[in-house]
């Protein structure tokens, strides 16, 4: 784990040197999320998401995130925070995760509904599991044919 998370920062790090690419801008986003914030989450990217992730695609991917790691910030009380971001043919997968106290039973999950129509908007789905000893959640959504080339 501590490798990937190491390829991951140094991959960024050339990515800044080239240009603005999509890990770079999750990186961002990410930081910027948790900026004040004694805990910053654990990043790590799977498959091509610099080249497989369209802007249009990326601005809803930041969206989700940036408003996952706001929930956790504001509801979670957790120790541990991370996030994945898998690209591949299929389409994109975003996880955020945390070993918080997780959404008690029956309260609203008003504030996920916008992940949620943002998933649904593109085709894809949302999902959230919670326990006392954390939340995932889960955003997907397939690559349009412009992104698969």
């Amino acid at each position: 784990a501590a490798i990937k998370e190491i390829r991951t920062v140094i991959f960024a790090i050339g990515e800044g040197a080239r240009g603005t690419g999509g890990r770079e801008r999750f990186l961002a986003v990410a930081s910027e999320a948790t900026r004040g914030r004694s805990r910053s989450p654990r990043m790590g990217f799977s498959g091509p998401v610099d080249s497989l992730v369209s802007p249009d695609l990326a601005d809803d991917l930041a969206g989700v995130l940036r408003e996952s790691l706001a929930n956790v910030a504001k509801h979670a009380d957790a120790q541990t925070i991370e996030v994945t971001l898998t690209a591949g043919a299929d389409g994109v997968v975003l996880r955020v995760s945390d070993d918080g106290r997780g959404i008690p039973p029956g309260r609203p999950r008003s504030g996920l509904a916008n992940l949620d129509e943002r998933a649904r908007l593109r085709g894809g789905a949302f999902d959230v599991s919670s326990s006392s000893s954390g939340t995932m959640l889960e955003w997907r959504a397939p690559l349009s044919e412009e992104e698969t080339g």
